[in-house]
């Protein structure tokens, strides 16, 4: 049986917008698909086949054509139509094989059959069995269609189902070669992580071995001052040996010469006895006069030399008490005042004053806040120069321009207040200050430091330690003012303030600088930073400032035990890790026995001595102070 998918089949449209189909089989089981396109051009293609071999003569067929149209009729018909209709064969082309060509091609072919055969068939056949004929063709066409319908169904959901398959079969290859490229390139990132770590460590390391160089050359210096201090002492008791073996020497040989002249005389006469004892007594008297003159003028050679180092150490920090105090004159004198007379530069300058202002009063112990602080107060200050300074080419004092140190000068104002008021009250309120001072400088501003300190040794001479003197004829009001006490202000404030301004400054020393280099993202060389941070700010003061604070007349001084207690609290911990702990318990020790216990640190009150030793009594479990570290 052939047949084909007809043109104007409805159910054909339902498959044509994905294949066309031609089948031709002879037991409705073989499907052959001709097209997967969605022309249906070929099965048209039967049309122009049928009227190339269409001819008058082609229109009546014989018997045998005619029974093979109709499906058979009995035997009598047959021999009848084929008599009726048989003519003189004619040299043509085979009916037949026109028949087999249309029915290979298209489906109309079977359409144009059947019509054919009705046609012939209700010609030929009588009204009756036309009918009967009629209903089976039409039966048998319904059943091939059908038939045909089913198979096309079952051959398009296989060809569906292959192509899902292969679809499917795409996807999982994709995604076996996204997984490998995601595993590689994971595994990339991760051996870039180790990478990073491993040259992270190389540079902490080296770091750490730049900065255990730079504190050993400081060790260095430091023990070279204390071994020029002890050759001094070592000279001077030298001296002392020196003279007392002198003087020895010449009393042994006056003693041997006593004798000599005591035998002579006893051997010239008795008489002379008498004025020979009273010789020999009053040479005794004159040797040891002359003992104790030469011991005298020993020990007075030696507190000489001990004045003069005393006054050498204390004429060194009035030095730089006086240096930083005509700095802060200086900056008063040709920065603050002619600006306050320049309005027309002045108030610009107002919005950036009170930005400065707000932003130091609302700084909190966070790592974000601390940077945006940093930030704004940088960006603020670089408004009034032509380039912001960088960390490898910083803007110290002498290049800096008359606008930009009076802003460096309010915000070291306003960084003072805060220390005076707050910092008094709540200590911790110090740490966030000092790193955002301390970024500020690692930033390039140099100058910073310096106006700053002036500023804090204007307020409080105990940062440098120093503690002035009256001279004659300076009047009160000016004397206090220099000694940082304001006027009618109680003993217990001037304490309290100046252990406030006190626990900033030492807070700024010991800010630990690991930290900002890796919120900066930079790794400054020991030049840099020694370029960026005046020799106040550095840790290395916090060591200078507790010798000099243990040297008279300091120790006799009311604010001196509270002072010590702040310095123990805040850089204790750092002095130990830095310096050792060995180093560091024989200051702990000698504070305690010489200045505690044997009453040289009076301090204002029972209550700062007791505090003091009590912080002594702690030392061995000291530890960094929890605000130290920000959140």
């Amino acid at each position: 049986m052939r047949f084909g998918l007809p043109q104007d089949s409805s159910d054909e449209e339902d498959y044509s917008s994905e294949a066309s189909y031609v089948y031709t089989s002879d037991d409705d089981s073989d499907v052959s698909i001709i097209s997967t396109s969605k022309s249906r051009g070929q099965p048209h293609a039967l049309r122009p086949q049928l009227d190339e071999y269409s001819s008058d003569e082609d229109k009546h067929l014989d018997s045998e054509h005619e029974l093979e149209l109709v499906g058979g009729l009995s035997s009598d018909k047959k021999q009848n139509s084929h008599t009726r209709y048989r003519e003189p064969q004619k040299k043509k082309k085979s009916w037949k094989k026109v028949l087999n060509r249309a029915e290979s091609s298209s489906a109309p072919w079977k359409r144009i059959q059947a019509t054919m055969a009705n046609s012939l068939a209700q010609s030929l056949l009588p009204r009756e069995e036309s009918g009967a004929y009629e209903g089976w063709l039409k039966s048998s066409e319904q059943q091939a269609m059908r038939e045909g319908h089913r198979i096309a169904h079952q051959r398009v959901n296989e060809i569906n189902a292959l192509s899902q398959h292969a679809r499917n079969s795409i996807r999982q290859r994709e995604q076996l070669r996204l997984d490998r490229e995601e595993e590689d390139m994971r595994r990339l990132l991760q051996a870039m992580a180790i990478k990073q770590s491993r040259e992270d460590e190389e540079v902490a390391r080296q770091f750490a071995e730049r900065e255990k160089k730079l504190w050993a050359d400081i060790d260095a210096a430091i023990k070279e001052v204390e071994r020029q201090e002890a050759q001094l002492r070592q000279a001077a008791q030298e001296t002392t040996r020196r003279l007392q073996a002198e003087e020895a020497e010449r009393a042994a040989k006056a003693e041997q010469e006593a004798r000599q002249r005591k035998a002579d005389e006893d051997k010239r006469a008795k008489a002379k006895a008498d004025e020979d004892e009273r010789r020999k007594e009053e040479d005794e008297r004159q040797r040891a006069q002359r003992v104790r003159d030469d011991q005298e003028k020993a020990s007075a050679e030696q507190r000489k030399v001990e004045e003069a180092r005393k006054a050498d150490e204390k004429n060194k920090m009035a030095n730089e008490w006086g240096d930083w105090v005509e700095k802060q004159r200086w900056m008063k004198r040709e920065v603050i005042e002619p600006m306050k007379q320049d309005r027309a530069t002045l108030m610009p300058m107002k919005k950036i004053m009170r930005l400065i202002g707000r932003s130091v009063g609302q700084v909190v112990n966070t790592k974000e806040g601390i940077l945006r602080v940093a930030s704004d107060m940088h960006t603020a200050l670089c408004q009034h120069l032509p380039a912001a300074p960088l960390l490898s080419n910083p803007l110290p004092l002498e290049s800096a321009s008359r606008p930009y140190l009076y802003l460096l000068s309010h915000m070291s104002k306003a960084i003072l207040k805060q220390a005076e008021s707050e910092v008094s009250a709540k200590p911790d309120a110090a740490y966030p200050l000092a790193r955002v001072v301390v970024l500020l400088l690692l930033q390039g501003h140099t100058a910073f430091g310096e106006i700053l300190f002036a500023r804090f040794v204007k307020k409080c001479p105990w940062v440098v330690p120093f503690y002035p003197s009256r001279a004659p004829g300076q009047p009160r009001d000016e004397y206090e003012k220099s000694t940082g006490r304001g006027s009618d202000e109680s003993a217990a404030d001037y304490i309290g303030r100046m252990n406030g301004i006190l626990t900033l400054y030492l807070a700024i020393v010991q800010t630990p600088l690991d930290s900002l280099f890796s919120a900066m993202n930079v790794t400054p060389t020991p030049e840099q930073l020694v370029n960026v941070i005046t020799p106040p700010m550095r840790f290395t003061a916090s060591w200078s400032w507790i010798a000099h604070a243990l040297r008279d007349p300091l120790p006799t001084l009311a604010p001196t035990a509270t002072l010590i207690t702040t310095w123990i609290e805040i850089t204790g911990a750092e002095m130990i890790r830095v310096y050792g702990r060995g180093q560091v318990m024989k200051i702990f020790q000698a504070i305690k026995e010489e200045g505690v216990d044997q009453g040289k640190i009076k301090g204002d009150s029972e209550s700062a001595r007791n505090q003091l030793r009590m912080m002594l009594e702690q030392v061995d479990r000291l530890s960094h102070p929890a605000a130290r570290e920000w959140n």
